[in-house]
């Protein structure tokens, strides 16, 4: 079966850029203690996310790749630009239902992607090199403050036809720190790696015309213990 990449997204701190993309096999790694999310368990670092790879990109005619700009192939689309943003101090105020296609963006806001969300007017920007945002004095490893901001992107994207029979990769460029991703409803993956690309195969989650792809974003993560927190 042919590849193909859509780029779509990337978030920095606790922001967002995009694309589409291919990759080989995949990585999952599954917590020990089920009743703990991903986010919280130590143990869980991605679930159902590609293996890493070097960058590349395919193309359709030895012209188009000769130009080394990926934005020059068919069979990539970039996601950056404005999605709609939910925003909330504390996953415990989440809606049970935020991640539905069936739930309406009517009182969302719009954000930039790529971007990040303190600069943009949601949460409290915190400037530190030592310590951790969440705990600056004696951290207790794995634990996390319950009060957790937790943004959620969502844009609607449509897979070009000619990508039928093609595998189909959402690339995640960057995403901090905890990052679930969603389509139509339907939990892809996850991953906590920060600043590094995550890739999921995604075919199995898109259906013909408009599929609605969400992110929902802890700001930390036990992932965050590992991150250095002025990057």
């Amino acid at each position: 079966m042919e590849k193909t990449l859509i780029k779509a997204i990337k978030t920095i701190c606790c922001s967002l850029t995009g694309v589409l993309t291919i990759s080989g096999t995949p990585q999952q790694v599954y917590a020990e203690n089920a009743s703990l999310p991903y986010w919280k368990d130590i143990q869980t670092v991605s679930v159902n996310r590609e293996a890493p790879r070097s960058a590349f990109m395919t193309y359709a005619d030895k012209t188009q790749a000769l130009t080394g700009k990926y934005e020059n192939s068919p069979y990539y689309e970039l996601l950056n630009g404005t999605w709609k943003f939910y925003y909330t101090d504390s996953y415990l105020n989440l809606p049970a239902d935020i991640t539905s296609p069936e739930v309406s963006t009517e009182g969302w806001h719009d954000i930039k992607v790529p971007g990040n969300w303190e600069v943009q007017g949601f949460g409290t920007a915190i400037y530190t090199n030592h310590g951790y945002e969440f705990q600056p004095r004696n951290p207790q490893p794995p634990l996390l403050p319950e009060k957790n901001p937790v943004g959620v992107y969502r844009r609607d994207i449509t897979v070009p036809s000619e990508w039928k029979d093609r595998d189909i990769y959402l690339h995640i460029a960057g995403a901090k720190s905890g990052c679930y991703v969603y389509l139509n409803g339907k939990e892809v993956g996850y991953n906590e790696d920060s600043k590094n690309p995550a890739e999921y195969l995604i075919n199995d989650y898109l259906k013909e015309g408009n599929n609605v792809l969400t992110l929902k974003i802890f700001r930390w993560s036990t992932g965050s213990y590992l991150e250095c927190q002025d990057f």
